[in-house]
């Protein structure tokens, strides 16, 4: 037997299910916007080194160099150091300030129109690593 029209209501009077679309499409745009948020939070550095920059200047650069020391101590060969170098995005040319010395560049966009200068310096003899130093440097424009 059929209920009764007109009686009592219960609910908002919405079709059964309705809540669940609801929240659901809900829980979708929630979603979106997350992601969206974050994506647009997350620094502009892309490629190998991002990592490394999105730690800061002082303690990305100081990473880098553990972690390059850690593939590459003192009296290894130079040309694996080299390429490795070169797949992180470092271009590398013999320094003009000292002979057996190694400057690897490159330069990384961050946020608000900044760059992000990577600089490793390779002191070497006879092709074997003696020191390296990494360092990072913000640079940005000013309006």
């Amino acid at each position: 037997m059929a209920a009764p029209s007109g009686g009592p209501v219960r609910g908002f009077g919405w079709e059964p299910g309705t809540m669940r679309k609801a929240a659901l499409v809900g829980g979708v745009l929630l979603a979106l916007l997350g992601l969206l948020t974050w994506g647009l939070h997350e620094p502009a550095a892309k490629g190998p080194l991002a990592d490394y920059a999105r730690l800061g200047a002082s303690a990305g650069a100081e990473a880098m160099q553990r972690d390059l020391l850690a593939g590459f101590p003192p009296g290894t060969q130079l040309s694996p150091l080299v390429q490795r170098l070169g797949a992180l995005g470092l271009r590398c040319a013999p320094s003009e300030a000292a002979i057996g010395t190694l400057l690897c560049t490159a330069r990384l966009q961050a946020r608000e129109n900044r760059q992000l200068l990577v600089q490793v310096v390779i002191w070497a003899t006879n092709d074997r690593l003696m020191s390296m130093s990494v360092g990072f440097q913000q640079q940005g424009t000013t309006h």
